[in-house]
């Protein structure tokens, strides 16, 4: 009998779906290194501007992974979520006076 479950999800892809963002991040520099090393070996200016502007989107998703793990992970979620993150910073300030 055929496992289904290790066809469709087999072990490498489960280990990359849990660092997925990671490796687009990687995966985004290192594509934008090899469209500027192209860029440089044909002399065209249409593969340093790809390369740049991936340059570009790999800072800021590297950007955007540092403050997705900086955000606290206890804040409680609501309708009025200004509120909530409001009391929330507030509660964090007296704590630590």
């Amino acid at each position: 009998m055929l496992n289904w479950k290790n066809v469709v999800w087999p072990e490498w892809r489960i280990r990359l779906l849990k660092w997925l963002d990671i490796v687009l991040i990687i995966f985004e520099l290192v594509l934008s290194a090899v469209f500027i090393l192209f860029s440089y070996l044909t002399d065209k200016l249409y593969f340093k501007g790809v390369g740049i502007g991936l340059l570009i989107a790999g800072i800021t998703s590297i950007i955007a992974y540092v403050f997705k793990i900086k955000v606290p992970k206890n804040i409680p979620r609501s309708d009025n979520k200004q509120i909530l993150l409001a009391n929330y910073c507030k509660t964090k300030a007296l704590n630590t006076s």
